[in-house]
């Protein structure tokens, strides 16, 4: 084999093995970022589903509660608290 295609295969080699490095350290990122992601409840719009199919003694429950803990956070706010110490 002449000495250009030698360059040629190990520039290939070379090039296979950075795309699968590549590939990977996405891989373990995306499952890294998965894992340290914190998981909150659920979110407002599920809340607003379950609202509606609800009786209205536990719409006008859950309206009170929401009202509590917005009051809550709004009082932690202002004194400097942080929200999630609050809820609990």
């Amino acid at each position: 084999m002449a000495r250009e295609d030698l360059a040629i295969l190990y520039f290939r080699d070379l090039m296979g093995a950075l795309i699968w490095t590549l590939a990977v350290g996405a891989v373990i990122w995306a499952i890294v970022m998965m894992i340290r992601t914190p998981k909150r409840g659920s979110g407002a719009a599920s809340l607003t589903a379950m609202h509606d199919l609800q009786p209205r003694d536990k719409q006008n429950a859950m309206e009170t509660i929401i009202e509590m803990r917005s009051e809550r956070r709004k009082d932690a706010q202002s004194s400097g608290e942080k929200a999630e110490d609050v809820d609990r």
